[in-house]
């Protein structure tokens, strides 16, 4: 995928109710029968609701989101036939997203839906290209919005369909969608007997499918349109992965034992929960959210690179999809009050110009701001323009794991020093040896300690992270935003039963064998962060200040390390040939079985947790990916022994 972040919404006009794309000169539906439609041609064209009715999964995909009717007609039928305890997942493509408003008053007319659409408005992600991630109805219906043009998006999908909708614009109108790259992609991601349906009978698109393995005929169509699509997938598995060292470990059903209560466990748990896993989450301390993961408040905001790759593309959605999951769990979890980063020097101001320009966010998002309207974003005296990210803001981490944890057994004081590899699963065992749980899928969430569990090819960075409590004097009083400099500080928040604004921090290399404590400095550095950003200020005095010291797992290209655990001594042997540089063909990676890992999120946590955890949870469980394939392989855990024997080439 290459196109720009930020996408223009489709242009739109409204004959009465009914919503005609200009660019395409055609009708997303007409406002009197479209939903009847819908539930003929594709609902009806896939054989729902007997599609689902012996699966606990059932994934859709399909071509042309629109304005989500099949969507809202599919979620609605679902929710009225499906089994108890059974889950939905519904992927989209959409080239030319509709705005918010758009959306809203084209599908006003269906009134039976409103509860449905309502729930779809309050979701829908803004128009930013790549994979967004949304969940309704207590996790069990899943709609991943893939936002780009059609083949390339399908080329970065992982997933098995069970059903197709092919539901672009007609041909005549929109070929790009309905060209072979697209079929290729939807024969790569069909299940054996996957069923499809669409509203088109054209001759070029049924022998586009029968070249690609579709069995395909005709049925009575809607209304005026005599004919529609019905097909039936009959063709070969899928193509050999060009990469296949980063091949996906198979799926596993079974009890998940996750190892690590900091923010990547706690959210690699509860995503594993919410689709119907058991999971028990094991913590050393005395209590989830503590080490990195336990100060105060958190501060999140996005990750902006202006490298538009997958990477960078997976770090804005991750920064969307957190404001729709912390956000769904209050005020006592998530406090968007906005940060204010300043731009203290001519580069600085140059930078945050060009990212304020190439439109990495939408404007409602990411604003540059002159001295004047930041110091009234902030609340408090500036001197220097910034840039301001309203919808940003400060995590509450014990709150946080009070949510994460409702469908989650969580057991405290329960430190896991050894894994035992047994038939079908895993033990657990303690500093003793004594067997403390079992599992068919161990999730290593356990940052540094992590290492100590299993052979990784790779080695953690520790960094220790010391933070500096401020009791709110004059000056900084006021903050009602975020303000980051180098480093940051926060409005004032509760801290050991008082307030205090929190002041960081350092990010000093440690070793990870020894991560010691206070450097007895950090609040003096601190201070003199905040005291270059704000020379205007009267500062205390920092022997009189109180903080707090924590280490974080990096990595030495600060991308977390997220996937199934690699099997080595398979990689060592069959990848060898890349050390002559050799093209294969070579087999697909093997893994230590049931074994994963999600950890090295480094000082990034809160941000890329919530959506890195949901992409764990679908490799474990075999479902549909919220991440491009490219950013999975970016994540993969061999990716450093992958880079090393393919430099030794070089």
């Amino acid at each position: 995928m290459t196109e720009p972040y930020n996408l223009s919404p489709a242009a739109v006009t409204f004959d009465g109710a009914t919503p005609r794309a200009l660019a395409f000169g055609d009708v997303y539906f007409h406002s009197e029968s479209g939903l009847t439609e819908a539930r003929h041609v594709f609902l009806g064209g896939v054989g729902a609701p007997d599609l689902w009715a012996d699966r606990q999964h059932t994934v859709i995909a399909e071509t042309g989101f629109g304005a989500g009717l099949n969507f809202l007609a599919t979620w609605d039928l679902w929710r009225r036939t499906a089994a108890p305890g059974s889950f939905l997942h519904v992927i989209s493509v959409e080239g030319y997203p509709l705005s918010r408003a758009d959306l809203a008053r084209a599908l006003a007319p269906w009134r039976e839906l409103a509860p449905l659409t309502s729930a779809l408005i309050d979701a829908y992600p803004p128009p930013v290209a790549g994979f967004h991630p949304l969940s309704f109805d207590n996790g069990r219906v899943r709609l991943t919005l893939l936002f780009g043009e059609a083949a390339a998006a399908l080329a970065e999908l992982s997933a098995r369909v069970d059903a197709w909708y092919l539901d672009g614009f007609a041909p005549d109108r929109n070929p790009e969608m309905w060209r072979d790259e697209v079929m290729a992609e939807i024969a790569r991601l069909s299940a054996p007997t996957a069923r499809l349906a669409s509203f088109t009978v054209a001759g070029e698109v049924r022998r586009r499918l029968i070249a690609h393995g579709f069995a395909v005929e005709k049925a009575p169509g809607f209304g005026p349109k005599r004919e529609c699509l019905r097909s039936l997938f009959q063709g070969p598995s899928a193509t050999r992965d060009p990469r296949p060292w980063f091949a996906p470990p198979p799926s596993l059903s079974g009890k998940v034992a996750v190892i690590g209560g900091g923010i990547a466990g706690l959210m690699a748990a509860s995503a594993l929960a919410d689709l119907g896993r058991q999971v028990t989450l094991h913590e050393a301390a005395d209590d989830v959210a503590a080490a990195a993961s336990g100060n105060p408040a958190a501060v999140v905001e996005p990750w902006l690179d202006r490298g538009g790759n997958a990477v960078a593309r997976t770090h804005v959605a991750a920064y969307l999809h957190l404001l729709r999951r912390y956000g769904g769990w209050g005020p006592q979890v998530w406090q968007p009050c906005g940060i204010v980063r300043l731009l203290g020097d001519e580069a600085a101001r140059q930078q945050g110009a060009l990212l304020a320009a190439d439109r990495l966010l939408p404007a409602d998002h990411l604003r540059y701001l002159d001295a004047a309207d930041a110091a009234a974003a902030a609340g408090i005296a500036l001197d220097q323009p910034a840039l301001h990210l309203p919808h940003a803001g400060l995590a509450r981490p014990k709150a946080l794991a009070a949510q994460a944890t409702t469908k989650v057994e969580v057991r405290r004081r329960s430190e896991i020093a050894a894994l035992r590899e047994i038939d079908g699963g895993w033990t657990l065992l303690d500093p003793s040896g004594a067997e403390v749980d079992r599992a068919e899928v161990v999730v290593m969430a356990a940052a540094l300690a992590t290492a100590r569990l299993a052979p990784l090819p790779f080695a953690f960075q520790a960094r220790a992270g010391e933070i500096t409590f401020l009791p709110p004097f004059a000056g900084i009083a006021d903050l009602r935003a975020v303000l980051m400099f180098n480093g940051y500080l926060t409005p004032a928040v509760d801290v050991e039963g008082g307030k205090a604004h929190v002041l960081g921090a350092t990010f000093d290399v440690v070793s990870p064998d020894n991560p010691v404590s206070l450097k007895g400095d950090a609040a003096a550095r601190n201070l003199r962060a905040l005291g270059k950003a704000l020379p205007h200020l009267t500062l205390p005095d920092p022997a009189t200040l109180k903080g707090r010291a924590q280490v974080r797992a990096t990595t030495t290209d600060h991308l977390a390390i997220l996937g199934g655990v690699p099997d080595m001594d398979h990689y060592a042997a069959s990848y060898a040939g890349l050390r002559q540089g050799k093209r294969g063909p070579y087999p697909s990676a093997r893994y230590r079985p049931g074994l994963y890992i999600m950890t090295g999120l480094g000082a990034r946590g809160f941000l890329t947790a919530p959506l890195l955890a949901e992409a764990l949870a679908a490799q474990v469980s075999g479902l549909p990916m919220p991440l491009e394939r490219a950013a999975m392989d970016a994540f993969h855990p061999a990716r450093f022994w992958v880079r090393e024997v393919k430099r030794s080439a070089g």
